[in-house]
C-alpha cells in the first residue's frame, strides 16, 4: 500500500498535469497512437528483419540513415514554430499554414536532390543502395503535409492526426506482409514506405476539408517566409546535428564494417528509440499550455517544466535499467540467433534514452523562451563528438562502441553542454536536480 504521504506525492507530480481534460486527452491519443504504431511496427519490422537477412536490412536502414541526414532541409524546423505561431496569432492561420506548406515541399524536393547525388559520390559502386535512396527520399515531399498534422496540434485534436497515421499504417504493414508472403526483394520494401507517405498526405487533406476548413483559403506569404526562416534557421541546423549524431552511426558503420553490421545495430537502435515516442507525446501535448502559462504565470511555468523533467527521468530510468537486463533474451526471442550480437549494442544504447528524455523536453523549453540558436549549438557540439568517437570506436570495438559513442554523444549535448552558458545554465539545473531526484527527496523529507 502507498501511504498517504506516497499518494501526495503521486497527485502532485502525476496528476496535476491532467487537469487540463483537453491536454489529457490529447495526451492519451498520441499514447495510443504510437503505442498502437509501436506494437504493430515491431511485429512486422521483426518480420522484415527475418525475411531479408542482417545484410538487406542494413542496406534498407542504410538508404533510410543516409536520407534522414537531410531530413531538417525539408521539415526547415517549422514544427513547433507552426504551432507556436499558430496559438500565439490565430488570426493569419491561414498565412502561417500555406507559407509553411509551400516552404515544405520546396525542403522535400531539395533534399530529394542532395540526398541522391551524395549517395553516387559515396557510394558510386553501389548501384542497390542508389535506387533505394532514390525512391525513400520522395517520402521527403509527400511529408509537407504534416503542416496539417501541426494544426491539429495547435489545436490539441491530436487525435484526427492518430486516426489517419495509424489507418495508413496498418494498411502499410498489411502490404509489407504481402511482399514477405511473395518473396519480392529488398526495393519493393522501399516503394512500401514511399507509398504510406503518399497515402497519409492524400487522407490529411480529406480530413482536414471534413472539418470545415479549405486549402485554398492558404495564402503564401514572402515576408512570413523570411520571418520563419529567420526564426527557424537556428532549429534547421540543430535537425541537422540532430539527424547528424543519430544517422551518422550507421552511415560510418556500413563504410567501415559492411551492410551486415548496419543490420545488426539497426534491430537494436530500433528497439532503444522505440520508446521515444513518450517524451514526444508529452512534450507536444502539453506545448501549447506551456506557451500560454509563460505569458500569464511564470513560477507555475517554471515549477511545471521541473515536475516534467522529473516525470522524463523516471520514465527514461525504468526503460533503461529493464532493457539492459532483458536485452539479449529480447533481441533472440524476437530477431532469432542471426542478430544475437545485436544484444550488448542495446543494453548500451538504451541509455542514450535517459538523455534524450530530457533534449526532447529541454527543445521546447528553448522555442518558448526564444532561445532556438542553443538547440543548434548543443546540437552541433554533439554531432561532432559522435563522429569523432564513432572514428574512434568502431574499429576497435565494433559496432559496440558506435552504442558507447551515443550515450556519450547524448549526454553531453543533451544536458552537460547546457552549463556552459549563462542564457542555458537555468535549464542545466533543471535537469541535474532531475536526474539526482532533488525535488523528490525534497518532498520526502518534509
Amino acid at each position: 500500500m502507498i501511504n498517504y504521504k506516497g499518494e501526495n506525492i503521486v497527485k502532485k507530480y502525476f496528476l496535476n498535469l491532467s487537469k487540463n481534460n483537453i491536454i489529457f486527452e490529447n495526451v492519451i491519443w498520441l499514447f495510443f497512437d504510437k503505442l498502437f504504431r509501436m506494437g504493430l511496427g515491431l511485429f512486422v519490422g521483426v518480420w522484415v528483419a527475418r525475411y531479408l537477412g542482417p545484410k538487406d536490412f542494413g542496406l534498407l536502414n542504410y538508404a533510410k540513415s543516409f536520407i534522414l541526414l537531410f531530413s531538417a532541409l525539408a521539415s526547415l524546423g517549422l514544427q513547433g514554430l507552426v504551432v507556436r505561431e499558430i496559438v500565439k496569432n490565430k488570426a493569419n492561420q491561414f498565412e502561417i499554414l500555406g507559407t509553411s506548406f509551400y516552404m515544405r515541399v520546396f525542403g522535400g524536393i531539395s533534399v530529394m536532390f542532395i540526398s541522391f547525388i551524395s549517395i553516387k559520390l559515396y557510394e558510386p559502386e553501389n548501384d542497390i543502395l542508389h535506387y533505394l535512396v532514390l525512391i525513400v527520399s520522395g517520402t521527403m515531399v509527400f511529408k509537407a503535409s504534416e503542416i496539417i498534422s501541426f494544426w491539429f496540434e495547435s489545436q490539441v485534436q491530436s487525435k484526427f492526426q492518430v486516426w489517419v497515421e495509424n489507418s495508413v499504417f496498418f494498411i502499410s504493414a498489411i502490404i509489407k506482409i504481402i511482399f514477405i508472403y511473395y518473396g519480392l526483394p529488398v526495393i519493393m520494401f522501399a516503394w512500401a514506405f514511399l507509398f504510406e507517405s503518399f497515402l497519409i498526405a492524400i487522407i490529411l487533406f480529406g480530413v482536414y476539408r471534413s472539418k470545415g476548413l479549405k486549402v485554398r483559403d492558404w495564402s503564401f506569404s514572402i515576408y512570413r517566409m523570411k520571418y520563419l526562416l529567420n526564426e527557424g534557421w537556428p532549429l534547421i541546423l540543430a535537425g541537422l546535428s540532430i539527424m547528424l549524431y543519430m544517422q551518422i552511426d550507421k552511415i560510418m558503420i556500413g563504410k567501415i564494417l559492411g551492410e551486415k553490421e548496419v543490420g545488426l545495430y539497426s534491430v537494436a537502435v530500433q528497439i532503444s528509440e522505440v520508446w521515444y515516442f513518450l517524451p514526444t507525446v508529452i512534450a507536444s501535448s502539453i506545448f501549447p499550455s506551456l506557451i500560454k502559462l509563460k505569458e500569464n504565470n511564470s513560477k507555475l511555468y517554471k515549477r511545471r517544466i521541473e515536475k516534467l523533467f522529473d516525470i522524463m527521468v523516471v520514465l527514461s530510468l525504468i526503460i533503461a535499467i529493464s532493457m539492459t537486463f532483458l536485452s539479449h533474451k529480447l533481441i533472440f526471442l524476437l530477431f532469432g540467433g542471426d542478430y544475437i550480437e545485436a544484444g550488448k549494442v542495446l543494453s548500451i544504447h538504451i541509455w542514450a534514452g535517459v538523455f534524450v528524455f530530457l533534449g526532447v523536453l529541454s527543445s521546447k523549453w528553448f522555442l518558448i523562451e526564444n532561445l532556438q540558436k542553443f538547440s543548434f549549438y548543443r546540437t552541433a557540439w554533439g554531432g561532432l563528438l559522435n563522429i569523432g568517437l564513432n572514428y574512434l570506436l568502431i574499429p576497435k570495438f565494433g559496432i559496440t562502441g558506435s552504442a558507447i559513442a551515443t550515450v556519450i554523444s547524448q549526454s553531453f549535448s543533451s544536458v552537460f553542454l547546457n552549463a556552459f552558458s549563462k542564457d542555458v545554465r537555468p535549464l542545466f539545473y533543471m535537469q541535474i536536480r532531475a536526474l539526482i531526484f532533488y525535488n523528490y527527496i525534497k518532498l520526502i523529507a518534509k
